[in-house]
């Protein structure tokens, strides 16, 4: 059961195909936009869980991403970042190279192209990022690194002979992946970075999804960022009113103001079940 209907947003404008639209509505006009960057890092002052959803393999969100682990007061407010593009066998690999050891590429590699929900190549963004908190993490003193946590099912693919055998993790990604948050995060008092496909964060009907529902069961109120787009039939058929400033850019969404929702292309933030959406 959601709490009051405070209708409470913010949205986070990315270039070309990270994009929102923001409409006026019953007269009101959106807030200007804000640095998205500064913007989520400032989050984490109230909130233990931000949700961002993944556009898989989008090159514009990633170097985002990049730019936000480096941010200044990032490292000092979040503990975890824990990731869809990674195989839990491979966690105590993982746990070395981000601690910045020597650990071989074709060991460390497997984490992000042998996840579950793994569908053909693998673009290069994920490693890149895993690299990225690896070089954040030396310039950090040991107690203030960062931890990539590794929320896909631990499947080896050297052992599946069957459709069988991948069942048996396939559909309860969700259910390990929070898991995973209830575990490594929540019962250990830390602060995370929740990054998964913006599918496994969206709300239906109001109703918050599985991990946002553990997490609220939990006591635990996360913010949901879920990613958009200003294409609206083609990467030729561009909406105009995302140029009302260089993206990448963070609206508030609060008041009257609401964003114009098109199907896998939005990108909102929800705070908690004080939240309703619409």
């Amino acid at each position: 059961m959601l709490g009051k209907d405070r209708r409470w947003r913010v949205a986070l404008v990315l270039p070309c195909c990270w994009l929102l639209v923001s409409l006026r509505i019953c007269g009101a006009e959106t807030p200007k936009p804000q640095d998205p960057v500064n913007g989520i890092v400032k989050l984490f002052d109230t909130y233990r869980i931000v949700m961002l959803g993944e556009i898989h393999e989008c090159r514009q969100q990633y170097d985002l991403l990049r730019q936000l682990v480096a941010a200044p007061g990032f490292a000092e407010r979040v503990n975890d970042i824990v990731v869809e593009f990674g195989n839990a066998r491979y966690q105590n690999v993982v746990d070395r190279y981000i601690a910045g050891e020597k650990v071989p590429l074709e060991h460390i590699q497997r984490a992000w192209r042998d996840p579950v929900g793994a569908l053909g190549p693998v673009s290069p963004v994920y490693g890149e990022f895993y690299a990225a908190v690896r070089a954040v993490n030396a310039k950090l003193p040991k107690q203030r690194r960062l931890r990539v946590l590794l929320g896909d099912p631990p499947i080896d693919w050297d052992q599946v002979r069957s459709r069988e055998e991948i069942a048996l993790f396939l559909p309860f990604r969700d259910e390990y992946y929070a898991g995973v948050v209830r575990q490594e995060v929540l019962a250990k008092k830390r602060k995370a970075l929740l990054i998964m496909g913006s599918g496994h964060f969206r709300r239906t009907a109001d109703r918050p999804g599985l991990i946002e529902n553990e997490l609220l069961m939990a006591l635990v109120k996360p913010f949901v960022i879920l990613p958009g787009s200003n294409m609206v039939g083609g990467y030729d058929d561009l909406d105009p009113r995302f140029e009302q400033s260089p993206a990448p850019w963070l609206l508030d969404m609060s008041g009257s103001a609401r964003l114009l929702f098109r199907e896998l292309f939005l990108c909102s933030f929800l705070p908690g079940s004080e939240a309703r959406v619409r």
